[in-house]
C-alpha cells in the first residue's frame, strides 16, 4: 500500500541522519518467522503476576530497512494481557529506548500500528527485527523526542497459531494499555514513566479504546493523553463502506477477527470462493490481501445474501465499535475530511459522542486530506500535541 511505500522513503532519511551520530548498541537480531520461534510460543503454564508482566524479553537490533539499524536499544517482549472473556493471554511486542539521556521517568508511547494482516509474520516485533516494518518513520517522530515507543502486536497474533483478533476493540485497548506497564519494567525506563497511546486507521481504533479502558483497566497507570488518527467510529458503518470497494480485503480481515472471539455465523455460510479467501487472508500480509480481494463483496463468499446484515454479525460490530466510555485524559482526534476508508461523518460521530459524554477532545479536520495521506500529514500535529501532555500543559477541547 502507498503508505507503506511512503514510509520506507522517510524511514530512510529518519534513520540515517540519526545514525550519523549514534551507533546502535549491539544486539540480537532474529530473521526466524514467529511460527518457528521459540520465543513466541505460548508460556504453559501462564506465569503468574497481573496483566503487563513480562514474561520473557531479549534485546534486538530493530532495522528501518535490511542492513539499517535504527539507533535505539530494543527488546521483543512477551508480556501479559487479557481477553474479552476475562482469561490472561500472552502477547509479543517490541519496545525501543533511544540511546540519549533523559532527566527523570523516560515518557513512554504505546504506538499502535495500522492494518498489516492478521498473519503471526505481519507482526511489528518481527517485522521490524527485519527491516520491513515501514511505520519506523512516523513512531521515529516519537523517538526524535526522545521518548520509549512500545508497539504491540495485538492479541492473537504471533504468540499462538494466530490469526489475530482483529479490530475486537476491548482485546486491542488492553493490549495497548499492557504494552505501556511492559515497557515500564525494562531496563532504562520505570514504573514512574508517564505513558501514552497513539495510533492510526486500525492503530487509532487500539488507541481510541485504550483511552477509554485505561482508567478502569489499569487505574495505577499514568496516562497523560491519547492521539488517535483515522479512527473508525461506527464499525458497522465502515464495513458497509469497504464492502466492494478497493479495499475491501479489510472486511474479510475484520470477519476473520472479530469471529475469532464472538463466534459469529461466518465458517457454515462460506462458499468454495469464500474458503479460499479466508485461507489467503490468514497466510498473508495486507498488501496480497487487498490486492487479491478487492472489489469483492463479503456475499460473494457466502451463502447468504447479507451476511453484515446478520444480527449477530450486527451485535458484534457493535460491541467492537468504540465510543463506550468517556477517555479520563485528555484525547487528540485527527482525520482527513475526504478520507476515502473511514468516512470523515463517521469519525466525527465518535468526537461527537466522547464530547457528548464529558470528555475532553481536540478535534483536528485535516482539510483534503484522504486516509492514507493522513499518516504523515497528521503526525507532526499528533507528536507536537503528545509532547504538549508530557510536560503537563493542559490541553484545550473542541467540544
Amino acid at each position: 500500500m502507498l503508505v507503506r511505500k511512503i514510509g520506507v522513503l522517510l524511514a530512510v532519511l529518519t534513520a540515517t541522519v540519526a545514525a550519523a551520530s549514534l551507533a546502535p548498541t549491539p544486539a540480537s537480531a532474529t530473521v526466524v518467522p514467529p511460527q518457528l520461534d521459540p520465543f513466541y510460543s505460548i508460556p504453559s503454564p501462564m506465569p503468574s503476576g497481573p496483566p503487563g508482566t513480562v514474561i520473557r524479553s531479549r534485546p534486538v537490533v530493530a532495522q528501518a530497512l535490511p542492513l539499517l539499524p535504527v539507533p535505539v536499544k530494543a527488546w521483543q517482549v512477551i508480556y501479559k494481557s487479557t481477553l474479552l472473556n476475562g482469561t490472561d493471554t500472552a502477547v509479543s511486542g517490541i519496545v525501543l529506548e533511544p540511546l540519549s539521556g533523559w532527566s527523570g521517568a523516560r515518557p513512554i508511547v504505546s504506538y499502535t500500528t495500522g492494518t498489516a494482516g492478521i498473519n503471526p509474520v505481519c507482526a511489528t516485533s518481527y517485522q521490524l527485527a527485519n527491516g520491513v516494518e515501514y511505520e519506523t518513520a512516523i513512531f521515529g517522530l516519537a523517538l526524535a523526542k526522545g521518548w520509549a515507543v512500545a508497539i504491540t502486536d495485538y492479541i492473537g497474533r504471533s504468540v499462538g497459531p494466530g490469526p489475530q483478533h482483529y479490530l475486537v476493540g476491548v482485546e486491542a485497548g488492553h493490549a495497548t494499555i499492557d504494552m505501556g506497564r511492559a515497557a515500564q519494567q525494562l531496563d532504562g525506563l520505570s514504573s514512574a514513566s508517564p505513558v501514552a497511546f497513539w495510533g492510526y486507521s486500525e492503530g487509532g481504533h487500539a488507541a481510541a479504546w485504550a483511552a477509554e479502558l485505561a482508567k478502569p483497566y489499569a487505574p495505577m497507570l499514568n496516562v497523560v493523553g491519547t492521539a488517535a488518527g483515522g479512527v473508525p467510529g461506527d464499525v458497522r458503518e465502515v464495513a458497509r463502506h469497504l464492502d466492494g470497494t478497493a479495499f475491501s480485503g479489510i472486511t474479510m480481515l475484520g470477519a476473520i477477527g472479530v469471529n475469532e472471539v464472538y463466534d459469529l455465523p461466518f465458517d457454515e455460510i462460506l462458499n468454495d470462493s469464500g474458503r479460499a479467501a479466508v485461507a489467503l487472508a490468514r497466510s498473508t500480509c495486507v498488501e496480497l490481501t487487498s490486492g487479491f480481494l478487492a472489489f469483492q463483496r463479503l456475499s460473494n463468499f457466502t451463502t447468504v445474501p447479507d451476511p453484515i446484515g446478520l444480527p449477530e454479525w450486527q451485535t458484534a460490530l457493535a460491541a467492537v465499535s468504540a465510543g463506550k466510555l468517556a477517555p479520563a485524559a485528555p484525547l487528540y482526534m485527527y482525520h482527513g475530511t475526504v478520507d476515502e476508508l473511514i468516512p470523515f461523518t463517521n469519525a466525527k460521530a465518535l468526537k461527537d459522542k466522547y464530547c457528548a459524554m464529558g470528555a475532553r477532545v481536540t478535534w483536528r479536520p485535516m482539510l483534503l486530506v484522504g486516509h492514507i495521506g493522513g499518516v504523515p500529514v497528521g503526525a507532526p500535529g499528533a507528536v507536537s500535541w503528545l509532547d504538549d501532555r508530557f510536560h503537563g500543559r493542559p490541553a484545550s477541547t473542541s467540544c
